[in-house]
């Protein structure tokens, strides 16, 4: 069983790799849960569930996933900063910038195509989910 310090080690670790790997978006830094707007956790927690409708969807096998979701992205507000969801309890949110034309890329290259969004306004949150025969892409707002 690891220790809570050993826990806190491996932590620190993924979250300096992540800021590292996505040092070309100008990381910010990270954001606590606390520092969030109270209505994105439950928002965040209403797409997850089999049930939830996604705004809209893209079959597995289509070509320009990419594409698709800047598409999404561009469409739900545009600012040049995004929090992006780490899948680090200690480290959740990590601040970004969307200074080059494949920041998005860029993310899904390190996170994976399931990410999640959170515009620097604080004010759009966006979560892309990859199901058994589709992408799915919600968008809630506060």
């Amino acid at each position: 069983m690891r220790s809570e310090a050993h826990e806190r080690r491996v932590q620190l670790m993924r979250a300096k790799t992540l800021h590292d790997r996505l040092s070309t978006l100008e990381p910010g830094g990270f954001a606590q849960w606390a520092m969030l707007p109270s209505w994105v956790r439950p928002a965040l927690d209403d797409t997850r569930p089999t049930t939830a409708v996604p705004d809209t969807t893209l079959p597995l096998t289509a070509a320009n996933v990419a594409g698709w979701m800047r598409d999404f992205v561009e469409l739900s507000g545009s600012c040049d900063r995004w929090y992006v969801s780490t899948g680090l309890w200690m480290f959740p949110w990590l601040s970004v910038r969307t200074i080059v034309p494949d920041w998005l890329e860029q993310i899904v290259k390190v996170r994976s195509e399931e990410i999640t969004l959170l515009a620097g306004s604080r004010d759009v949150l966006v979560a892309f989910y990859v199901e058994e025969y589709e992408f799915q892409a919600f968008r809630r707002s506060g």
